[in-house]
């Protein structure tokens, strides 16, 4: 099996104000570097901080205004469980996806992924649940 070298990247992680960068060669190519690369569906930085991360599954919670279509679409559901099943199935998933890995490290992304939560237990969703984002 042959490598495409065009399709490889190179990603260095280091904790250092200034690592070290070499230049990685692959059949006379030289690879790309880049500073963060989605691999099965989590951000990994060259810092691994997690706010990247947090902020792009924050915008596909609320991408295409999910929760706003749930509201509008719930008046008519009078069972709360299905509005309930609705909100885990759509968004809650979304934010809930590999929580061990990016779990908050500071408040302030703690308070971004709570606030998703907050707007879904406003209006006509009214869903109660316990945040599951919890400070390491």
């Amino acid at each position: 099996m042959n490598f495409n070298a065009s399709k490889c990247k190179v990603l260095s992680i280091a904790r250092k104000a200034n690592p070290l960068h070499f230049q990685y060669h692959m059949d006379s190519t030289k690879l790309r570097r880049v500073n963060e690369e989605k691999d099965l569906g989590l951000i990994i930085t060259e810092n691994l901080s997690c706010e990247s991360h947090l902020t792009c599954i924050c915008a596909k919670a609320n991408k295409f205004n999910l929760l706003g279509l749930l509201k509008r679409t719930c008046i008519s559901i009078i069972d709360s469980s299905v509005r309930k099943t609705l909100y885990l199935t759509l968004v809650r998933s979304k934010l809930s996806y590999a929580t061990d890995v990016w779990s908050p490290a500071s408040s302030l992304l703690k308070q971004k992924a709570e606030k998703i939560q907050r707007r879904a237990r406003q209006g006509n969703l009214n869903i109660s649940m316990k945040s599951d984002f919890k400070m390491i």
